[in-house]
């Protein structure tokens, strides 16, 4: 009985020991984040706040932009706000990046692919939200907001010869809107090759400071595993003891 108590404790002790170390190797993984991997644009410094601008100068129909440390798809994220004063239809709220700001000509042939949260205040608002190129050939893809409060992926591509500029977000209806719009992170641009164009210097190993949306289940599979390892070791320490206690008092009969 005591050898058998002794090597389950032991195993035990050996997948309690495992566990952590495979939590730590994810973390450790996810953290280094080599430059070959990044995001064009990862949002975690306001360093690349400037490559971006507002797609009309209107001042009624601005949306304004800061980096989030509270909701974030891995890191900070790209906030965008809403501070539309304006009914007219003619009068457009967008934000947008340039080529030249990731170094390209143009984004013709190109592949872009954005990481998004709609938040509830503009589902509400809206039905859709829309991405969008302009240069040469304007080009719109609207993604519905019904599927609020939750990380997903679009990718935008770029017909071939359309030499656009100007890649971004925009509110694809009109009215008085001021409020969140979405959070967008990760923003990967792919050449016409299709190589990934390199982080453009907002890359940062950050952690949120907040609430936030995680999609991942492998920390939290292996926390589960944790508890019922612990559970299991103070069982076999309790068993163990209860064996010890039982054969003393055996003893002195």
């Amino acid at each position: 009985m005591k050898k058998i108590l002794s090597t389950f404790l032991a195993l035990s002790l050996s997948v309690f020991t495992l566990s952590f170390a495979a939590s730590a190797e994810e973390t450790s993984a996810a953290e280094t984040g080599a430059s070959d991997t990044n995001a064009t644009f990862c949002f975690d410094t306001d360093a690349s706040l400037s490559d971006w601008s507002n797609y009309t100068g209107n001042t009624d129909a601005q949306i304004s932009m800061s980096i989030s440390d509270k909701i974030g798809e891995t890191g900070y994220s790209l906030a965008l706000n809403s501070v539309r004063k304006t009914d007219a239809a003619d009068v457009f709220s967008g934000t947008c990046f340039t080529s030249s700001s990731v170094g390209l000509e143009s984004f013709d042939s190109c592949k872009i692919t954005y990481s998004y949260y709609i938040p509830k205040e503009f589902a509400e608002y809206s039905d859709n939200l829309s991405f969008f190129t302009d240069g040469i050939v304007w080009t719109q893809n609207d993604v519905p907001t019904e599927k609020c409060e939750q990380w997903l992926t679009y990718t935008v591509t770029v017909p071939e010869n359309a030499k656009n500029t100007k890649a971004g977000i925009y509110i694809p209806v009109t009215g008085k809107y001021s409020g969140p719009v979405a959070y967008i992170d990760n923003i990967k641009v792919y050449n016409a090759d299709g190589k990934l164009v390199a982080n453009t210097g907002d890359y940062k190993d950050v952690k949120i400071t907040g609430e936030k949306l995680d999609l991942k289940t492998n920390g939290i599979f292996v926390s589960i595993l944790q508890v019922v390892v612990v559970v299991a070791i103070i069982g076999g320490i309790a068993a163990l003891a209860a064996y010890f206690i039982k054969k003393k008092s055996t003893k002195y009969r």
